[in-house]
């Protein structure tokens, strides 16, 4: 049997987008290959609390003390440590900005390793204004680690087109998936105007942009589900209109989505800029909410199949009186839309095609 190690430097218990696509992925590969890979997780965990949801495969938590600089650099040690451990097994990494140590350890004992794209960190690093020095590390690291990997799972085009650039051998695009729970959410009947936004509280995400609407329309009611670093911007402008839950478990998220009307996602980034495939966006879609986000490449799908409005960012706020105007039309397709897509859109999908993918390779 076949042995894969999956390797993340988060904390489960922590409910945002790359635990999510974590567990997901895993508990579905795990379901299908039983007879096949013997699925071995490592994660950090700091916060001493339980997953957010339940695992069906093999996972450690190596517990760290909740200090950022600290817990970094002890599982940098941890995980170069268990690299060399197990060396003639399978590694499969988010790519993220792993210590020198780490990816040197996978170079230097030949690990057989396949990394998954979420985004281009020589972007990620510029537009995060994280200065030259670690621009500089996330290019190099990102072209040095994307050249010597059995293989390459990207979630966009655009991010496979990037890794070709960087010499990959062997590359996939497989879009993000969602949990078969959200289909089986049964949406209220009345619509009113209970808008909701879950993720990341970051400059990124188009907090400050969800303030300006909650100001301009008072009829409407924003409920934020998260946590992050714009968090105390919210608290200093938190209008009445706005209701702020912090970070919930996943199980929680699936009780509240049927109260709210439609899902807010919007991103700073131009058309041109960075080619994105939203979680939140998939998931408000599957439960069966209309989607008012921005004309971040990768978000075209919601205008053209009329599931939502794509606004340019300059045209948000005129752009949301449209949405809600329109929102029966929107629900209705909505509804239409994630009955016929359900399998495409699943975890189920992207556990298969990560699997078949890395039997090709190795």
């Amino acid at each position: 049997m076949k042995k894969i190690n999956t390797l993340t430097f988060n904390d489960i218990s922590i409910s945002y987008g790359p635990n999510i696509h974590y567990i997901e992925l895993w508990n579905e590969f795990n379901s299908i290959s039983k007879n096949e890979f013997q699925i071995n997780g490592l994660c950090g965990n700091w916060k001493n609390a339980s997953p957010i949801t339940n695992l069906n495969f093999h996972l450690k938590r190596f517990r760290v003390p909740d200090i950022p600089k600290v817990r970094q650099m002890i599982l940098d040690v941890y995980f170069s440590m268990y690299i060399i451990r197990h060396r003639n097994e399978i590694f499969y990494l988010r790519l993220s900005n792993y210590s020198l140590l780490v990816w040197l350890t996978l170079l230097f004992f030949k690990v057989t390793y396949f990394i998954e794209l979420n985004g281009i960190m020589e972007k990620d690093t510029k537009l995060f204004k994280m200065g030259k020095i670690n621009s500089f590390y996330a290019a190099l690291q990102e072209r040095i680690l994307i050249n010597g990997c059995r293989g390459c799972i990207a979630v966009t085009s655009q991010i496979e087109q990037f890794a070709k650039s960087k010499k990959a051998k062997r590359i996939i695009t497989i879009p993000n998936g969602v949990s078969n729970s959200f289909f089986d959410i049964k949406q209220k009947k009345e619509s009113g105007y209970d808008f909701v936004f879950v993720g990341s509280f970051t400059p990124w995400d188009g907090i400050a942009l969800i303030i300006e609407l909650a100001k301009a329309y008072k009829e409407a009611t924003f409920h934020l589900i998260g946590d992050g670093v714009s968090r105390s911007e919210i608290e200093r402008n938190k209008t009445e209109n706005m209701k702020f839950y912090g970070t919930i478990s996943y199980n929680e998220l699936l009780m509240l989505y049927p109260k709210f009307d439609a899902g807010i996602a919007l991103y700073l980034s131009q058309e041109s800029d960075k080619q994105i495939s939203s979680l939140k966006t998939i998931e408000y879609i599957a439960s069966g909410l209309p989607v008012f986000t921005t004309t971040a490449l990768g978000q075209e799908f919601v205008e053209h199949n009329t599931l939502g409005v794509c606004s340019k960012l300059e045209n948000v706020l005129l752009d949301f009186s449209k949405f809600m105007n329109n929102m029966k039309v929107y629900k209705s397709n909505v509804e239409h839309f994630r009955t016929i897509e359900k399998e495409n859109m699943s975890w189920a999908r992207v556990a298969l095609k990560t699997k078949e993918f890395i039997n090709k390779s190795i």
